[in-house]
């Protein structure tokens, strides 16, 4: 329970609803670790965590996820996306959702679901950010 609420907490006052313009479901890609120089240098990490060209995409808004609601980094991998080869850095990170039914115009519930997306990367510059819409899912952890 203390690590559910400061998340909760901090996923609420970080979050957005809103997508970015080139969000995109991830079906359809290939992985092809033959072709690693077609997609340009493998991308870098920075000493302030997570990747260089994944915190300024991030910090050029070109995303409504922000650094803050991501726990986790991948290493990352080729994958051919609509005929073009990317470096796909895998993340996991925390969003919130509202509950597609109402009472008296309202949700009634709202829920954090902690998902994961990729960011496509080529010659250091976010190309995409993949991720689904997230959708609810029922919990065994009892809310008090």
């Amino acid at each position: 329970m203390k690590i559910i609420l400061p998340l909760l907490s901090l996923v609420f006052a970080a979050s957005t609803f809103a997508a970015p313009m080139n969000a995109t479901s991830p079906a359809n890609v290939e992985h092809s670790p033959e072709n690693v120089s077609v997609a340009g240098p493998k991308p870098s990490k920075s000493m302030f965590g997570g990747y260089r060209a994944l915190n300024r995409s991030i910090k050029n808004r070109e995303t409504s996820i922000t650094r803050d609601i991501i726990f986790e980094y991948k290493a990352p991998r080729v994958e051919k996306f609509q005929g073009q080869y990317y470096w796909a850095v895998p993340f996991t990170y925390a969003t919130v959702y509202s509950s597609p039914q109402h009472l008296y115009g309202k949700p009634l519930s709202d829920g954090v679901a902690i998902t994961e997306a990729r960011a496509l990367v080529s010659h250091g510059r976010v190309a995409y950010w993949l991720y689904d819409a997230p959708r609810p899912v029922h919990s065994s952890i009892p809310v008090r």
